[in-house]
């Protein structure tokens, strides 16, 4: 939770790239969450001083039978935005040339595949797959990925 008082706006657009960049989602405008414990934060606002209250930090656990985690998850991460990055890549493996998939090189598909691939990853939380909405498609997306270049099995 952050309430930074009298921000200048650099601070608090440079906290919110900072979220987004470690995978947090927005459940609010200053409310994030995270499925993995808290990188640290202090060198983000070093040199900053304020009330203690302005950035707190902590875990939660919900209480039982108050909380549906997917529904957390769909709450604070855009599962349309991150389904269309990966049917974006499912859709893309489609176009491999025949050559591709005899297992000849074609470079310049080659990278463009993995800018196809990471644009799509780079959208989604990674979550643990007891947080994944029904829908989610980015197994089938590393299923495609896994068929089409073997070498990325376990990676």
């Amino acid at each position: 939770l952050f309430d930074l008082a009298k921000p200048s706006p650099a601070t608090r657009q440079r906290l919110r790239r900072w979220l987004q960049a470690n995978a947090f989602g927005c459940l609010q405008r200053s409310v994030w969450v995270s499925p993995d414990p808290c990188p640290e934060i202090g060198s983000l606002l070093e040199g900053r001083t304020g009330h203690p209250c302005e950035l707190i930090m902590f875990e939660a656990k919900s209480v039982d039978g108050f909380s549906d985690g997917v529904e957390l998850a769909k709450s604070a991460w855009d599962f349309d935005a991150i389904n269309a990055g990966y049917q974006a890549y499912i859709d893309f493996v489609k176009t491999a040339p025949a050559r591709q998939r005899a297992g000849e090189i074609d470079i310049d598909w080659v990278l463009r595949e993995g800018e196809v691939w990471h644009s799509a990853v780079m959208r989604d939380p990674l979550l643990p797959i007891e947080l994944v909405p029904k829908g989610y498609m980015g197994k089938q997306a590393w299923s495609a990925r896994r068929k089409l270049l073997p070498h990325t099995r376990g990676k």
